[in-house]
């Protein structure tokens, strides 16, 4: 007994009929793109007003970074044992730091190499598909490539369109204000 794997005839059998979903396809594209540019005019407003609302804490907050490192610079006894006063809100203090400042990058990698130091270095290897592209298709073997080739289907929806439908929101917001 056989089995239908696809049935094929529900499909577009004429250009008309492929054109037709096309244009719905098309539609729903552009009305992507005009919610997209909807939902970035929102969202840019929105960074905006808190951005403003951001500075205002901002500015408070460097005062009081300000005071306090003054406060801990000027009483480092305090700091000693423990070196952070512990609060309610967490933690404010001295903090011993220590960071490597490289002056001569290709002087540290050489005495690097030279003397063993492997783990202080990082090597990255990538393959480049370009290359191995031009390799493949002048008839040289790479193991675990292959070139793959042949048709495609695809659409592309006029790009006027698509920029009118994001542009139009901006014209709208232009006029509400």
């Amino acid at each position: 007994m056989s089995q239908r794997l696809k049935d094929h005839r529900a499909r577009p059998q004429t250009v008309e009929m492929a054109d037709a979903i096309f244009a719905t396809l098309a539609k729903a594209e552009i009305e992507m793109a005009r919610i997209d540019a909807e939902a970035e005019a929102q969202i840019a407003k929105i960074k905006a007003t808190a951005e403003c609302s951001k500075e205002v804490e901002a500015q408070r907050a460097d005062a009081c970074r300000e005071d306090l490192a003054w406060f801990i610079a000027a009483n480092q006894e305090l700091f000693s044992k423990p070196r952070k006063r512990k609060t309610d809100w967490g933690t404010y203090g001295l903090h011993t730091a220590t960071k490597v400042n490289v002056f001569d990058k290709d002087a540290a990698i050489l005495h690097c190499e030279c003397n063993g130091f492997a783990d202080c270095l990082k090597t990255s290897i990538t393959l480049l598909t370009t290359e191995i592209k031009n390799h493949l298709g002048g008839g040289d073997v790479i193991p675990g490539c292959e070139l793959q080739s042949g048709d495609i289907a695809l659409c592309t929806v006029k790009k006027e369109l698509l920029e009118t439908a994001r542009g139009q929101k901006s014209e709208d917001r232009g006029q509400k204000q």
